[in-house]
């Protein structure tokens, strides 16, 4: 019996094993995008299974569940790159303007 709850889990798993260090960072955003995506991917798994849909249709929507998968990946690669360069600027902020301070 497929279990979607299982099929997540070790979806988790797999990632945390390829993104390795980075996984404290992003495991909470990874987990979210899964569990968003639960649902669809049980529904489409429900209906392979019970034969309404063929594998290759099957296969060509997992494509698709894939590039989104992808898609909300990067996204998190630009959030964290985005905080990363707001945080570097506002570094750089403080210390520009105190320089100037003394200056003045």
């Amino acid at each position: 019996m497929f279990d979607i709850n299982e099929a997540v889990a070790r979806m988790i798993s797999e990632v945390k094993k390829i993104v390795k260090n980075d996984w404290k960072d992003i495991s909470g955003e990874v987990t979210d995008i899964l569990q968003r995506r639960k649902e669809r991917l049980a529904l489409l798994t429900d209906l392979y299974i019970k034969g309404e849909l063929t594998e290759k249709r099957f296969l060509s929507r997992l494509e698709n569940e894939k590039l989104i998968f992808e898609a909300e990946m990067h996204a998190i690669a630009v959030m964290k790159k985005a905080v990363a360069q707001k945080a570097a600027n506002a570094v750089i902020k403080v210390l520009r303007d105190m320089a100037k301070a003394v200056i003045r």
